[in-house]
């Protein structure tokens, strides 16, 4: 394999994990606002039931 086979591939490579590690960061993103917005609808109905 030549070296510029191997640097592309290495690139290549690296832009896989970069992605799939922006897509984990958006999932976890995602959900962390879904669960503020849960629980401060139940923040806010447990203290209306007072």
């Amino acid at each position: 394999m030549a070296l510029y086979e191997s640097i592309l591939i290495a690139l290549f490579c690296m832009s896989v994990v970069f992605a799939v590690l922006g897509m984990l960061w958006a999932i976890i993103r995602i959900f962390s606002l879904i669960i503020v917005s849960i629980e401060k609808r139940n923040e806010k109905s447990s203290t209306d039931a007072y």
